[in-house]
């Protein structure tokens, strides 16, 4: 045939028992094969011992045509395999191909000042997109690529820190002129406030099946009630109504995001100097001051009972310490 590209063509020829049709299941999609490439076929609609021919047709005028007869064993495949995108095989697997490329940008902003009064003022702030594309065959089976935000996508991200250094002691507003025990007591003494937010992380979601209109409502701060709109959804417990592996995906990868971060910690401290470069620094600091819980991740399997739900925390709560630091 001299690599001329042919195209294969199922015509039923049945020539033993009489049956109302046969269809060509393998290979689908192909338009072309050559001369030295192994074709494997499967033919539905063969009772055993019924017989079809297969055609080859050269699109190539001065090849000729390749005519076998095939025969029905009476084997079968499920449905699932007969429609996957490569129904010749029971499994494929992608080697040497990158499974995540990503893309990150962002825009800095920060603002700082030193004020009178012994008020300092930090500010920074982050807005950024990290957008990833991954391959169906290993982070979003059953779909096409994707490309959209990641685990590792966290929008926006401020901070606030604010230094102030009460007016006691020598040299300030009040106890200006005290002597220098006084002032070893109650001068010096700075508090500390740093206030953090954070995006909350992108849902993962399995392969689901959903019917709304893309209004869920998401409160990801909810932990009574479900946390976003479930009534669109697919609930049924029942594994043939699920999609399963093979199933085209349609449902975004990562869709809504948790409990953002909110925190507040406030320091208390003060330095005393022992001798040349050795600081004495006794300190009081406080986490989480308003005790703020940040909710984890909800149920994200529309069987279960529990679905949209909210049951556990990230963070831990309010927590206070006393001690000291020396520093040289």
């Amino acid at each position: 045939m001299n690599n001329s590209q042919l195209i294969a063509v199922c015509i039923v020829a049945l020539l033993a028992v009489p049956a109302c049709c046969a269809e060509l299941l393998l290979p689908q999609n192909r338009t072309a094969f050559y001369s030295e490439e192994a074709i494997e076929f499967a033919v539905a609609g063969l009772a055993p011992g019924d017989r079809a021919t297969v055609a080859l047709i050269p699109t190539d005028t001065m090849a000729l045509p390749v005519d076998f007869t095939v025969t029905g064993t009476g084997s079968t495949i499920t449905v699932a395999n007969a429609i996957s995108e490569y129904p010749e095989y029971s499994s494929v697997v992608e080697g040497l191909v990158p499974a995540v490329t990503q893309n990150f940008n962002a825009l800095l902003a920060k603002v700082q000042k030193r004020m009178s009064g012994g008020l300092d003022f930090f500010f920074n702030y982050q807005w950024s997109r990290q957008l990833g594309k991954v391959n169906p065959l290993s982070g979003n089976t059953g779909g096409p690529l994707w490309y959209g935000e990641t685990t590792s996508d966290f929008p926006q991200h401020g901070s606030l820190a604010l230094t102030y250094e009460f007016p006691f002691g020598r040299g300030k507003p009040f106890l200006g002129n005290t002597n220098r025990i006084m002032d070893e007591a109650v001068g010096g003494w700075k508090i500390t406030g740093i206030y953090e937010f954070l995006s909350g992380t992108p849902d993962s979601w399995g392969n689901v099946n959903y019917n709304g209109n893309w209004s869920f409502n998401n409160r990801p701060h909810e932990s009574v009630v479900q946390s976003f709109n479930t009534t669109q959804f697919d609930t049924q417990n029942d594994a043939a109504d699920q999609p399963g592996s093979y199933n085209l995906r349609t449902f975004p990868q990562y869709l809504l995001r948790t409990d953002p971060t909110k925190n507040t910690a406030l320091s208390m401290l003060k330095n005393f100097t022992i001798w040349q470069r050795v600081v004495f620094q006794p300190r009081f600091d406080a986490f989480n001051v308003f005790n703020r819980h940040q909710l984890n991740t909800p149920n994200l399997t529309p069987t279960s009972s529990a679905f949209g739900k909210i049951s556990t925390q990230i963070n831990t709560g309010r927590n206070m310490q006393v001690g000291v630091h020396i520093l040289f």
